[in-house]
């Protein structure tokens, strides 16, 4: 039942990430709605993504202690982030998303 359940959550994801693109350049509020699923969904990812850059920035122990206060914190940011825009999409789409990089999956280089 775990294995099923990991199983779907992957494919989740992998869908929100493919989706995301092709729904943006239809259509501004769709992509809007596409990056705050994106956003609420993948928000924790956030976590580990910032201990190993702060790990690789400094050394382990402060990626394990200060990036891991900084993963929650951006964290629980995006998330709140995404539902904010998954409630507010059909008002219109906007220039300026609240974080940089708008999705944690994209590149900051």
């Amino acid at each position: 039942m775990q294995r099923v359940l990991i199983g779907l959550l992957l494919v989740v994801s992998i869908v929100m990430v493919s989706s995301s693109a092709v729904l943006a350049a239809s259509n501004p509020a769709s992509g809007k709605m596409a990056r705050g699923c994106k956003n609420l969904g993948l928000g924790w990812t956030e976590i580990p993504k910032q201990i190993l850059d702060t790990s690789k920035q400094s050394n382990v122990i402060a990626g394990v202690t200060v990036g891991l206060v900084k993963g929650v914190l951006q964290a629980f940011a995006r998330t709140v982030s995404g539902a904010v825009d998954v409630v507010t999409f059909p008002v219109g789409a906007y220039d300026r998303p609240a974080l940089k990089p708008s999705m944690v999956t994209e590149n900051t280089k």
